[in-house]
């Protein structure tokens, strides 16, 4: 649910009834919250973007990477802050989430509620096909019957695909995947628990963000894990 103009600077959320996810809302706006009621939520921000519209404001058509640790950040405590009231999302799409022009940066919302998943026992039920955005975790491309239970950490897999992917305008080759890590001095040699995306990382190799990013796309959901060192 997009935020509506109020007035200048001035927007609101509009819901049936004030609940966890909405409290998620209010705790990511900070200081850019004014005040909520049993069905708004009012925050100030100079304009409301979409992701898309968001990459059309650089000449490169791809984040730079503090935005790109921006949204990573906002996103990835948004949804840890779900996960703490046993919530989360099997996948991301840019359509979920909107961008907050704010006066200090640029601030990022999930806000599609309908795609939050009851978490039981560590995971999550899958019950009706997703068409795969190219944001898919492993454990959900790999889905053939329905309904199914997978991790409830596919959700901080796919958020981090789809920041590699905001990071880059290009795709992974072949050829990427056969030379591998060629960017980086030495290799361990044992890179199989990650996921090819990590390849599209070059540009940002040994920094706080690529360090986070390559956590969460482990292909193995018992050592994928979202938290910045």
């Amino acid at each position: 649910m997009k935020p509506v103009k109020i007035r200048k600077n001035y927007y609101k959320f509009s819901f049936e009834k004030f609940d966890e996810f909405w409290g998620t809302i209010v705790s990511r706006l900070s200081k850019s919250f004014d005040k909520k009621t049993k069905n708004e939520i009012k925050f100030h921000c100079k304009r409301v973007l979409s992701i898309d519209e968001l990459i059309n404001l650089e000449d490169e058509k791809r984040l730079k990477y503090d935005v790109a640790q921006y949204f990573f950040h906002d996103i990835g405590n948004q949804l840890q802050d779900l996960e703490s009231k046993d919530l989360s999302v099997p996948f991301f799409e840019k359509s979920d989430i909107i961008v907050l022009d704010t006066d200090k940066r640029f601030r990022f919302l999930f806000i599609n509620k309908d795609k939050l998943l009851k978490i039981d026992d560590g995971e999550i039920k899958i019950e009706i096909p997703y068409k795969n955005n190219g944001f898919f975790s492993p454990e959900l491309e790999d889905v053939e019957v329905l309904p199914t239970k997978i991790s409830y950490k596919s959700g901080i897999f796919s958020l981090a695909s789809m920041c590699t992917s905001l990071l880059n305008n290009k795709e992974i080759t072949k050829e990427m995947i056969e030379k591998g890590f060629y960017w980086k001095t030495y290799t361990t040699g044992e890179e199989d628990h990650l996921s090819s995306k990590v390849l599209l990382l070059d540009l940002i190799d040994e920094t706080k963000l690529f360090f986070a990013l390559e956590r969460c796309l482990n292909i193995h959901t018992e050592d994928r894990h979202y938290f910045f060192i």
